[in-house]
């Protein structure tokens, strides 16, 4: 199962090198190290192997001597690194959240690099970079990432202090929820 094909991509790491120590300008071996280690990195989550595999992709692909596969490898990579400094949103599992203006930069940079690298014929991919054109617009478009409910409970409390006279009280509830509302409204972008 799961060692075995650890073991399987061991060797084929062991193999990519050792030809590319015998033939350092060949670009197909360099290429194809690459995708290797891309996949290496993303199945063991090592980014030292994701990176050094991104840097050979586009080192290979910067030749023009590319395949399909690592184009598709490449714009896989860049799609993948457009999020990945992003956090969980909290209201919406599984969807993710940019906070602040450089990483949607970021994020639409890497998605221009990966459509420029896109087949037609790759579906999933195509469909992955729609995906993440729509999340982007949902992004720019949300204008406030706090959690709703935290904003609503110093609004209730201000009033049920302000409704038994506790003014100071009340006072610094309505203070807590302004303060809370302007730390988690829209970042600048």
């Amino acid at each position: 199962g799961c060692l075995e094909a650890g073991d399987q991509n061991q060797a084929a790491l062991d193999q990519f090198q050792t030809a590319l120590n015998l033939a350092p300008e060949n670009r197909t071996y360099q290429g194809k190290l690459g995708e290797l280690l891309y996949k290496i990195g993303l199945e063991n989550s090592n980014i030292n192997y994701l990176s050094e595999g991104i840097t050979l992709m586009e080192q290979c692909h910067a030749t023009g001597e590319s395949s399909t596969g690592l184009r598709d490898s490449l714009a896989h990579a860049y799609l993948e690194r457009a999020t990945s400094t992003w956090v969980p949103d909290p209201e919406v599992p599984g969807q993710l959240l940019a906070t602040s203006f450089d990483q949607v930069a970021a994020a639409e940079k890497e998605l221009t690099r990966a459509k420029e690298l896109l087949e037609p014929g790759n579906l999933a991919l195509n469909a992955r970079a729609q995906e993440m054109e729509q999340q982007l617009l949902q992004v720019k478009k949300k204008k406030y990432f706090g959690i709703r409910k935290y904003l609503k409970a110093p609004i209730v409390f201000g009033l049920l202090f302000l409704l038994f006279g506790a003014s100071v009280q009340s006072l610094l509830s309505f203070l807590m929820a302004g303060l809370y509302f302007v730390a988690n409204r829209k970042p600048g972008y």
